[in-house]
């Protein structure tokens, strides 16, 4: 059955969207049970809930001033907000639902592209979604529920490659409706900036400008210009006009050095998350690697035209470029991200991840030219691969379980009768308790501590709420309390009362200058 599968005209099949939908239920149907909220999440999307109803405009507002620019990602995430409330289960509901609109529309771009080279390897786009579904490296923004939100602009950028692959099959010429979605895609997020010049570069590699025209490749590109000065002309003026409330960005001066160090590490990086399955999978891509190879010799040998060879080969390197793009983005912004693909930081990944099925695209196109016996070989190999991945993505859940069980039994073993009776004024400092938990923070920085703990105890809301966590230094004269994470934050207060809470010994002490606690490294 096997082989007569692989040897059909895979456009006679309507209902390959099962496979990505099965790996979907497999994968993400049990998050809402175990995961939670983390780091951000307590200021973004818990804390305003103690403001006002549940449409309560004060919620829309602060967003809005957040979010100003990324202003669609502030108005997806008070839309969820509206239906999920505060409740952890119906936020990871929600949000799993959202990976698969954002696996879909992948998942769609590639069958337009298909489409649009006339191939009837239809199944390919399936074959991808389930790998994007797959990645362990991903959960930064797949189950992050901050993060999540930041989906859109894969969605956006998705739409703006259907809408010119349509449009170029149509025979058409076609740059405002591309160029708009292109333009929601970076007031989502900045992940794709730039990367518009791949749709247009497999115009080129395709002869759409010798089929329609130049006009078909000028008009799109001059407008995809136009409108990324204006997302990035908005990105800048934005937060002056919502007062600065934004985390805008700036240019890392060695940004160059963190893309090359992530370039050249990145095999590294992502299979440091494929935890167990690491040995399995390094076995697995070399015998796909060797696949892929006698793939190329035999597509070689083959009496084909030159052209349509040329073509996929240069369809890997411009998804590739795309791939480099994207993590220049990340280590080009302000603190020099570099690649991560465990914990919190593995948020970088969100366009990155794009472009690795992306490359898998043209890939399959030459696997798909081998004799039966080794298209079975790379069925089964690509099995393979999926479940391993799928299994380490399984297995890195449970540190992010881990961490929001740990921040549960943190917060209701506050002392809160006792911190209650102290002067509304004071301010409180968490001692001796756990950071982060393999890569996600549990209370590791002022905002989140202070917002777990006034949306948990809003009785004591004026209070103000610190963490004694690694890296930081913390300094108190008697007038003016410091806190600073060299090449991070740095936030002062003035305040005349101080109380520590230290979270092993359970010992709630007041605390007089000067007061110096120093973890930085």
């Amino acid at each position: 059955m096997m082989f007569k599968l692989l040897n059909k005209d895979f456009s006679e099949f309507k209902f390959y969207w099962v496979i990505p939908l099965t790996v979907w239920l497999l994968l993400y149907i049990f998050r809402p049970f175990l995961l939670g909220f983390y780091s951000d999440d307590w200021f973004v999307l818990l804390l305003p809930l103690r403001d006002g109803t549940v449409f309560s405009p004060a919620r829309l507002n602060y967003l809005i001033e957040l979010y100003s620019n990324r202003p669609l990602t502030g108005l997806f995430t008070y839309i969820l907000s509206l239906f999920c409330n505060g409740s952890e289960f119906l936020w990871h509901t929600a949000i799993i639902f959202v990976n698969l609109a954002t696996a879909f529309f992948i998942r769609l771009l590639i069958r337009r592209f298909l489409i649009l080279i006339n191939s009837n390897l239809l199944i390919i786009a399936e074959i991808v979604a389930c790998f994007w579904l797959a990645f362990p490296w991903t959960l930064g923004f797949t189950a992050w529920p901050t993060l999540v939100p930041c989906q859109i602009t894969i969605i956006f950028f998705s739409y703006s490659g259907i809408c010119l692959f349509t449009s170029w099959k149509k025979g058409k010429i076609s740059s405002w409706k591309p160029s708009l979605f292109f333009l929601l895609s970076c007031l989502s997020y900045e992940s794709f900036y730039g990367q518009f010049i791949i749709f247009i570069a497999l115009g080129l590699i395709y002869g759409i400008h010798k089929k329609l025209g130049w006009k078909a490749i000028l008009y799109p590109l001059a407008s995809y210009m136009i409108v990324q000065f204006l997302a990035i002309a908005w990105n800048r003026l934005s937060p002056i006009l919502f007062q600065g409330t934004a985390a805008t960005k700036s240019l890392y001066k060695h940004w160059y050095v963190a893309w090359f160090n992530s370039v050249v590490d990145l095999p590294t990086i992502l299979l440091q998350s494929t935890s167990i399955f690491k040995n399995y999978l390094i076995y697995l891509l070399s015998i796909g690697l060797i696949i892929f190879v006698i793939s190329i010799i035999f597509y070689g040998n083959q009496g084909r035209m030159i052209q349509e060879k040329i073509q996929l080969f240069f369809t890997i390197l411009v998804f590739s470029i795309g791939g480099l793009l994207a993590i220049a983005v990340y280590c080009s912004a302000g603190p020099g991200y570099s690649m991560a693909s465990i914990g919190l930081a593995s948020r970088v990944t969100l366009s990155l991840s794009f472009w690795l099925v992306m490359i898998l695209v043209p890939m399959y196109l030459i696997l798909f030219k081998l004799p039966l016996t080794l298209k079975l070989l790379m069925a089964i190999v690509t099995l393979g691969i999926i479940i391993c991945l799928g299994g380490a993505t399984v297995i890195q859940i449970q540190p992010w379980a881990k961490a929001w069980e740990i921040q549960k039994i943190m917060l209701a073993s506050v002392p809160i009768q006792e911190i209650s009776k102290i002067n509304r004024k004071a301010f409180l400092i968490l001692t001796n308790s756990p950071h982060e938990y393999q890569g996600i923070s549990i209370f590791n920085a002022p905002w989140d501590f202070d917002a777990a703990m006034k949306y948990t105890y809003p009785n004591v809301k004026e209070m103000k709420f610190l963490v004694d966590a690694e890296s930081v230094k913390t300094s108190w004269d008697g007038n003016i309390l410091e806190q600073t994470a060299p090449l991070a934050w740095s936030f002062k207060y003035a305040t005349t009362e101080v109380w520590i809470w230290n979270y092993q010994t359970k010992n709630l002490l007041q605390v007089f200058p000067p007061l110096k606690l120093d973890h930085a490294q």
